[in-house]
């Protein structure tokens, strides 16, 4: 099955006595090559794996990690003084992460960035960076919702917090139930859903910086469906420069009828959840995305430079563009100004409904003469048949497909440039 390896609980109904409990953590080490992580959580399972206890697995090679649910945050001390660094300490609680990094925990197993990832993660990069000032700021933020993750319905909480951000469903298997409406971590939609913004949200603080989907996850080629990145097909696109046609190594995997079945799903779903918010909650959405795209840097304007021969000036100046755009229309939620009315730009500050007349839409400047004159093509004409660069820098191809470079588009009057009309980015199959 692929499994790397396996953590190993305490009996679950006998309260076992110690050399017992010890014991039975050297069969499962002697039966398996796996490495072992040992799991200890006496407030549920009513075992308690002592320092002592750990002590006499040291010999067993394939014992490497503890993971401590206790609570109680002196025990990752006494571990350190009993077995020295013979164990990798993880951290089991979500409500005393901070505390146990800073006595020696190394990693954490958390319930709650099943919910939240990437406040999750930054608050652990934080404490293990021993940034604790800002560490502590969202901790404070986060520590309702860590809180669920020392409840005995741990799962109903996470499992709703994931419905309601749009990454999963409440649905548990039985015994458990859902989670009751009066419940307070149900509570009503809107205060489920969130309490704020984190701490840096904005793109200024540690989520901002840190934690916001990278250019690397953003070139995977991968389609990104309901929070999961996924790739059934084998067959990928290969992306092109467009000034020259050579590959520029970002592959890309089409999407399959399944998977276009899913998304179609997946938004549906999201969108009966959608629904039911509030204007506010809307908005912070709204301006989530938009701090997510600020935070994705250079290379990706790079990218699509490569891909679309656009100055990166007014690929920089497009993406402020539309980030601004999500900003005005998240404050235009917030106020209630959106809905009722009807909203026209007025030059002067005019108001809407006033005799103003709206400014006529300039027309776009045209590409600088320097670049009209190299004469490189900035695409490919797509057709039936497949094309490619040939001597000249002219675009060659078969049968009816024209080969035309850019400046001869420009010489004909169709308006040349990359946005000239037939001409678009270029991908192939590989």
């Amino acid at each position: 099955m692929g499994v790397d390896g396996i953590m190993v609980m305490p009996a679950l109904v006998y309260s076992s006595k110690p050399h017992e409990t010890a014991a039975h953590f050297r069969s499962v080490a002697t039966a398996t090559d796996l490495p072992i992580m040992v799991y200890n959580n006496p407030p549920i399972y009513k075992n308690d794996v002592t320092p002592e206890i750990l002590a006499t697995l040291t010999d067993c090679d394939n014992i490497v990690c503890f993971k401590d649910s206790s609570g109680d945050t002196r025990r990752f001390t006494d571990l350190r003084n009993t077995v020295g660094d013979r164990f990798v300490l993880f951290a089991g609680l979500d409500d005393v992460v901070v505390e146990s990094i800073a006595v020696g925990a190394e990693g954490w197993i958390s319930g709650m960035s099943n919910a939240f990832p990437r406040e999750g993660e930054t608050l652990f990069r934080l404490a293990i960076q021993k940034r604790y000032d800002e560490a502590m700021a969202l901790y404070r933020w986060f520590m309702p919702l860590l809180h669920l993750d020392a409840r005995p319905d741990l799962v109903q909480c996470i499992k709703l917090c994931e419905e309601l951000l749009g990454r999963g469903s409440e649905v548990t298997r039985p015994p458990r139930l859902a989670l009751e409406r009066g419940d307070p971590p149900a509570g009503d939609r809107d205060s489920r859903a969130g309490h704020g913004d984190a701490p840096g949200a904005a793109g200024r603080g540690p989520v901002g910086r840190g934690a916001m989907m990278s250019e690397k996850q953003i070139t995977a080629g991968r389609q990104f469906i309901a929070g999961r990145r996924v790739a059934s097909g084998e067959a990928t696109l290969l992306s092109l420069r467009a000034v020259d046609g050579a590959a520029t190594g970002h592959r890309f995997y089409p999407a399959s009828c399944e998977e276009a079945a899913q998304a179609a799903q997946a938004a549906q779903q999201a969108f009966s959840l959608y629904a039911g918010t509030s204007p506010e909650l809307r908005a912070r959405f709204l301006r989530r995305i938009a701090d997510e795209l600020d935070a994705l840097g250079e290379d990706f304007l790079a990218i699509a430079h490569e891909e679309t021969a656009l100055p990166p000036a007014r690929l920089q100046g497009e993406r402020a563009r539309t980030s601004g755009q999500l900003r005005m229309f998240a404050d235009l939620l917030a106020r209630g100004d959106l809905f009722g009315g009807a909203h026209r730009y007025c030059p002067g500050g005019a108001q809407a409904g006033s005799a103003a007349r709206p400014a006529p839409v300039p027309d776009r400047a045209r590409p600088g003469g320097r670049i009209r004159r190299q004469q490189l093509p900035a695409g490919v004409l797509h057709r039936r048949r497949r094309h490619r660069v040939g001597a000249g820098g002219r675009l060659s191809g078969g049968g009816q497909s024209a080969s035309r470079t850019y400046g001869d588009r420009r010489a004909d009057g169709a308006g040349g440039g990359p946005r000239g009309r037939g001409l678009r980015p270029a991908r192939r199959r590989v």
